[in-house]
């Protein structure tokens, strides 16, 4: 090995003074560039991988699809994002859903009139998401990993029958997006 081997954690004993608070361990980060840092093993545990969050929407139109993509990279900055055009041509989108619903931490559901249409109809992708996710909840009500987002008409007209009465965020107004954002991330990173 050459010194690319200093990359690696170089604990640093003491001896002489123990840590009767903490078992934390302090170790100095080598680089292979000569910079180095510290931390301390709590440090190190303390970091946790991204909430996963998958996007539900139906295909109403170009100027929806494009909707929803911002919204989706406006959240990749803080969580990881789970959409159907980000996969590889050739992936299996069935698979994908199911894998989706039960290895997510939150579900948003853009719910629109077409939405609706196809949830309670059980119409294409979103009519197969629709069956899985009323598996889900039939597991357990009162979770609130499904969250809707009124993108397009009113609760009524938008919301499929499975989200009942569930509280919502309103983005339905383009100018207050920046503001229906910053909720939703607080909410998500929250609960």
């Amino acid at each position: 090995r050459s010194s690319a081997a200093s990359d690696v954690y170089k604990r640093q004993a003491n001896s002489s003074q123990t840590n009767e608070e903490s078992d934390d361990e302090e170790m100095t980060l080598a680089w292979g560039d000569g910079t180095l840092a510290s931390a301390t093993t709590s440090d190190t545990a303390k970091v946790s991988p991204k909430k996963k969050v998958f996007i539900s929407y139906s295909w109403d139109d170009d100027e929806h699809k494009t909707w929803v993509h911002k919204l989706a990279e406006d959240l990749s900055a803080t969580f990881e994002v789970k959409i159907d055009v980000k996969q590889p041509l050739g992936t299996e989108l069935n698979q994908f859903m199911e894998s989706l619903i039960n290895d997510t931490d939150k579900i948003l559901i853009i719910a629109t009139p077409e939405y609706k249409r196809r949830a309670d109809g059980r119409i294409k992708g979103v009519g197969y998401e629709t069956t899985l996710i009323t598996n889900d909840l039939i597991s357990d009500q009162n979770r609130i990993k499904f969250i809707p987002i009124i993108r397009k008409g009113s609760k009524e007209e938008s919301y499929p029958y499975y989200l009942g009465n569930r509280k919502g965020l309103d983005m339905r107004d383009d100018s207050k997006y920046k503001e229906a954002l910053k909720e939703l991330v607080d909410n998500l990173e929250k609960y």
